[in-house]
């Protein structure tokens, strides 16, 4: 098996391109890559799929991915946009 850690936020988006699918862990804000998702604001990479348990905080805490449209596709087990009442 090919260990793939790294050391620091740079390394792990070191490789992140155009069209890639990332896959956020995380559960209710327990968990959640923040630092990995403020960083991942300075990439340019764009049409990106994001895989997460909620979107909503990524709009949080990386608002400019969207903003900037780098974000084409969202794949969520839990689509709850801020302010949407549950129900």
């Amino acid at each position: 098996m090919i260990d793939k850690r790294v050391s620091t936020i740079a390394e792990a988006l070191a490789g992140i391109g155009d069209g890639m699918t990332l896959m956020f862990g995380g559960f209710g804000g327990a968990g959640v890559a923040v630092n990995l998702m403020r960083a991942l604001e300075g990439c340019m990479a764009r049409d990106l799929t994001i895989v997460s348990n909620s979107v909503r905080f990524l709009e949080d805490y990386a608002p400019a991915l969207f903003e900037r449209k780098q974000v084409r596709h969202a794949v969520a087990s839990a689509a709850r946009s801020r302010g949407a009442a549950s129900g």
